[in-house]
């Protein structure tokens, strides 16, 4: 927690993995959140997580603007998986 408290996106990511894997619909929604938060630090494995929901409507509403938003942003930083 206190690792998320300083922005790490490793952290963030992680939380977002744990909750996504829980059982609770609550908890796998707020996960949306910490992906969110781990790609806004450019989290290439956040990014791809956070626009695959977006993209396959997992979770949530599908939002294709959302997911070519990010998918622009990965682009435009020339992120690459590692």
């Amino acid at each position: 927690k206190h690792s998320i408290e300083q922005k790490n996106s490793i952290a963030m990511r992680h939380y977002g993995e744990y909750l996504y894997e829980s059982n609770s619909k609550e908890d796998r929604l707020k996960s949306i959140e910490y992906f969110k938060r781990s790609a806004d630090r450019l989290s290439i494995e956040s990014m791809y997580t956070y626009v695959r929901i977006f993209l396959t409507g997992e979770l949530i509403e599908k939002d294709e603007k959302e997911a070519e938003k990010r998918i622009k942003e990965i682009d435009e930083n020339n992120i690459r998986e590692i």
